[in-house]
């Protein structure tokens, strides 16, 4: 297991967060204004955004806002950022998670580069669609299903509130390195791979593509000690049956 062995960077405990709040901050006046100045430029259309539009030196602010969220994230993307303190306009809220989107880093755009979260009244235990289609609860898990889109990282803008819970975070870093310690034989069986059913809309869903769709739960590129989790177990379920 020495290959696997190490501390990986920006692990975190709960404890840390609410004792050191660096990572997250309200939106500053500048900030706001020139994520309405972005608003104005595309006429709302956020599809037309560009990462030389948003890199130009008219928006200092949030290029300070994009280092500090990378900072934030780290080089594994195993930290958290989170910003408050935004006008509710919907526009504006997907002008400024658009552009926040482009100064740190691609996006990747599978469902378009925003996608909307809310209960459209199907049920993925019985159709082949994703959670965030529907209103079930789902426990702790990560996105995509698909072998050949693994985000580095994912954001989430609150239009709204919603009516429940908190959202529960947990750090896999810490998670790997307690398994690395207490479970060696956990970690061999986490770093096999899984077909998972796939579930994206307008992906064939075959068997030939079933087959090709399998990958590990946790990896760990060893020249950079990358870690990667990919876990959903509804689909990992689903996936060996079919």
């Amino acid at each position: 297991h020495q290959a696997h062995a190490g501390r990986m960077q920006h692990h975190w405990y709960p404890r840390q967060l609410h004792a050191d709040r660096s990572w997250s901050w309200s939106a500053s006046a500048q900030l706001i204004g020139e994520f309405s100045h972005l608003e104005t430029q595309c006429c709302g259309r956020v599809d037309e955004l560009t990462t030389e539009q948003v890199c130009s030196d008219l928006f200092p602010a949030l290029h300070r806002l994009g280092a500090h969220i990378r900072h934030q994230l780290g080089p594994q993307g195993l930290g958290i950022a989170k910003i408050t303190g935004l006008p509710t306009r919907p526009s504006l809220i997907a002008t400024a998670s658009v552009a926040t989107g482009l100064v740190v880093g691609n996006i990747l755009e599978p469902y378009g580069r925003l996608y909307s979260l809310y209960d459209r009244g199907g049920c993925y235990r019985s159709q082949a669609i994703p959670v965030s289609q529907t209103g079930k609860p789902i426990d702790f898990h990560t996105d995509s299903t698909r072998r050949d889109v693994v985000p580095d990282a994912i954001s989430l803008s609150c239009v709204r509130d919603a009516v429940g819970g908190n959202t529960r975070l947990v750090s896999v870093a810490r998670v790997y390195e307690r398994l690395l310690t207490q479970s060696h034989d956990t970690i061999d069986r986490l770093h096999q791979s899984y077909i998972r059913a796939i579930v994206t809309p307008g992906q064939s869903t075959s068997q030939q593509d079933l087959l090709a769709n399998q990958f590990p739960i946790f990896s760990v590129e060893h020249e950079n000690r990358k870690l990667t989790f990919r876990y959903m177990r509804y689909w990992i379920e689903e996936g060996q049956h079919l």
